[in-house]
Formats: structure tokens, C-alpha cells, sequence
């Protein structure tokens, strides 16, 4: 073996200086000549912040909803090899990664909560109720505010799953869990909804709440204000296709098939004239990549 091969392995690995030899064969525009002699800088490589590199991993595998498993991947190891073998450090266990997710969400939770106790104004919210495409029902908790600089400012809170029934009570819970959470119960503004009932039920299970663990609880009757997109699709809605609109959907709420709410769609659609014939149409073509 070269007598050479350990301290060349010691300065590549552990402090970036890489071996000119290697790039004889290599076109390199970062080079820098001074006369015939290249500057050492040439040679070598940036620092590499693990903290940054595994911070990035995390944004990485939650922004693409990556399973965390993916960091144990042999494919994924080969490429932080080869691009440089010191950042093969950040490359840790699945357990590790869900760890590291965890603690950057406390990280990001306490910049939030203190961004929100620099409000200028009360701490507005707007929550909505939906289904998840695994028949899980989610509750979704905004905050509206004006910042230190009076500029408005939104961020999406929590997203939190609503067990048992949609009922006013469910909701305020989790609403309720939330503004705690962030610490901003005695500083709620104004609620923005839809027209469900629930909401109103809600916000009267939420004043309760907050009187009960020792607040001044929320006027919900005034600061309960209806979402105006929700109430311009109705106004649509009903526009295009009257009362019918109504039937077709408590139709299709039932507990049935999916071909069957499939042919019901195609029949009722098609009783709204011809937007609902154009609507089929639109449907059919849609339905598969080889229409």
C-alpha cells in the first residue's frame, strides 16, 4: 500500500482537502492559478454543517411526505457518497429522522408561539372541517393577525383528526387545544366559517371552555363572521341548478356503492339540462387517460 494512502484518507475525509492527483483528468472551473501553481483553496471543499444537512432531510421528507424509512435507502447513501463522503454523516435511522422531525416541530412551534405573542391585534382564527382521502375527519386551524410591522400575517396552525361525531362540542375541543396550545386563549378575535350549524354550536362550547379553565371567554355572537367563498358557491350553486342541487347531494350522502353513486350521478346530472349533460361529458373524458 502507499505509505501516503492514510494521511491523503485523513485530510479528504476529515477536513475536505482533496488529493490534486485526483483531478489531473478533470475539468475544474473553480481553480485558481496563481502563475503555474494551484492555490490550495482550489482543493478544498466547503464545510458541511451536519445540523443544516439533517434539518434539510427532515424539510426534505416532510415536504415530499417521504416515508422515513427512505434516509435508510441504499440508492440515497450511494449519492451523499458520491457527492462527498463526509455528508454521509447526517444519513441516520429511520427512528432517527422521526426523532429529528419531532424535535424541529417543537423548535418551530416555540418560534411561532413567540411571533404570535408580538401580535398587534387579537389572534383571529378560521377552521374548516373536512374528509381525508382515508375517511379520516380533519379539522384544519388558521391564525389571522397584524404583526409588529402592522402587516397582516396567516399561518395554518394544526390539523387535527375530529374523533366521533361532527358535533359543535368536537370542534370547540380541538380548537380549544389549539389556542392553548399556543398560547393565545385570552387574545381570540374573531372566527370565520361556513353557515353550518356546527360552528355556531361551537363557539358557544368554546366560551364555556376558555370560562372554565379561568378566561374571559369570546363573544360568539359577534365574533362569529361566515367565510364569503362558502357563501358565493352557494349562491352559484343554486344559480346553475336550483333546488334540485340539494336532492343530488343528500342522494349521494347515503351509505352506498361507488358504482351506484356513480349511476346516480350520471342520471340526476343529466336531469339539469344540458350543463349537466356537458358535466357527464367532462366526467367520461376525465375518467380515464385513454379517452
Amino acid at each position: 500500500l502507499d505509505s501516503m494512502t492514510n494521511p491523503l484518507h485523513h485530510l479528504e475525509y476529515d477536513h475536505g482537502l482533496i488529493d490534486p492527483r485526483k483531478q489531473d483528468d478533470e475539468k475544474d472551473d473553480e481553480k485558481e492559478f496563481t502563475g503555474k501553481q494551484t492555490k490550495l483553496v482550489a482543493h478544498m471543499r466547503k464545510p458541511i454543517e451536519i445540523e443544516v444537512l439533517r434539518k434539510m432531510l427532515v424539510e426534505w421528507v416532510v415536504e415530499r411526505r417521504h416515508a422515513f424509512t427512505e434516509i435508510e435507502s441504499p440508492q440515497l447513501h450511494a449519492i451523499f457518497e458520491y457527492l462527498d463522503p463526509r455528508s454521509t454523516k447526517a444519513l441516520h435511522t429511520a427512528n432517527t429522522l422521526h426523532a429529528d422531525c419531532l424535535r424541529y416541530l417543537q423548535s418551530a412551534k416555540a418560534t411561532v408561539i413567540n411571533t404570535l405573542s408580538m401580535a398587534q391585534s387579537r389572534i383571529h382564527l378560521s377552521f374548516d372541517l373536512w374528509t381525508s382521502p382515508n375517511y379520516k375527519a380533519m379539522l384544519a386551524v388558521t391564525a389571522h393577525w397584524t404583526d409588529e410591522n402592522y402587516k397582516a400575517q396567516s399561518i395554518l396552525l394544526a390539523i387535527r383528526e375530529i374523533k366521533g361525531e361532527h358535533t359543535g362540542e368536537n370542534i370547540s375541543a380541538t380548537v380549544y387545544a389549539v389556542a392553548k396550545e399556543f398560547d393565545f386563549i385570552d387574545r381570540i378575535g374573531y372566527f370565520i366559517g361556513d353557515n353550518a350549524t356546527n360552528n355556531d354550536t361551537a363557539l358557544k362550547a368554546l366560551d364555556r371552555r376558555v370560562r372554565e379553565g379561568g378566561g374571559f371567554g369570546i363573544e360568539y355572537h359577534e365574533s362569529r363572521l361566515r367565510c364569503f367563498g362558502h357563501i358565493m358557491n352557494l349562491i352559484v350553486k343554486r344559480l346553475l341548478f336550483g333546488p334540485k342541487l340539494s336532492e343530488l347531494e343528500a342522494e349521494l350522502g347515503r351509505d352506498l356503492s361507488s358504482e351506484k353513486k356513480a349511476e346516480i350521478m350520471k342520471t340526476k346530472w343529466r336531469a339539469f339540462g344540458g350543463l349537466g349533460r356537458c358535466h357527464n361529458v367532462v366526467k367520461y373524458i376525465r375518467h380515464s387517460p385513454q379517452r
